[in-house]
């Protein structure tokens, strides 16, 4: 199963972001446990079953299928979560393109899942043949021990760097420590920017 969170960032200090599992195969590619990609049984059900905050909506994307919970919270800060798996390339790219806010995007992971991963879902956030979008990236140490100003300071520094504005979008490729580090990045950064979680 996987995962997706989308949140858009509409006041100063709003945090938006998506959280998707895409494969299958990327749960199963971590050895160590717990797979730091998988959603727990206990979890999918919590997800799933919508609170009076929530409601759900089972959607097929072209040939996957896939459920969308919405979050509902105050003043347009409402978001949804995808749940589903073995989306094809084009469908990934469509859905984490849609939520993308302008034309740059930093997408940020850790030298753990960098090699596997950062090429991949820099071309999907590209989309074909570039489709317009300029993804540049950061690889931060991977570990809890990481979660550092220094780490934070790489984010903010590149995205200084590059002259990123408020239109640009940061994208966590992970959990945890990522989404924790760009999530937080993201509402500081030029008094927030829209943020994407990959997971």
């Amino acid at each position: 199963m996987g995962i997706a969170t989308i949140r858009g960032s509409s006041s100063w200090l709003t945090i938006a972001s998506i959280a998707l599992l895409l494969l299958s195969q990327v749960a199963t590619s971590f050895t160590s446990p717990p797979p730091p990609l998988h959603v727990p049984p206990s979890r999918q059900s919590t997800i799933t079953a919508p609170s009076s905050s929530q409601t759900a909506l089972h959607v097929t994307a072209s040939s996957t299928e896939y459920d969308v919970v919405k979050v509902d919270l105050t003043d347009g800060r409402d978001y949804p979560i995808y749940i589903g798996s073995d989306f094809t390339d084009d469908e990934a790219s469509a859905l984490l393109r849609s939520h993308v806010h302008g034309k740059r995007v930093l997408l940020i992971t850790n030298d753990r899942i960098a090699p596997m991963y950062l090429e991949k879902y820099q071309k999907l956030l590209e989309g074909p043949e570039g489709g317009g979008t300029k993804v540049d990236t950061v690889v931060l140490p991977d570990g809890e021990e990481n979660k550092t100003f220094d780490c934070m300071s790489m984010i903010l520094d590149r995205a200084l760097e590059l002259g990123l504005d408020r239109k640009s979008t940061f994208v966590a490729l992970g959990g945890g420590v990522i989404g924790d580090m760009v999530g937080f990045a993201s509402a500081i950064y030029l008094r927030g920017v829209n943020f994407i979680q990959v997971r």
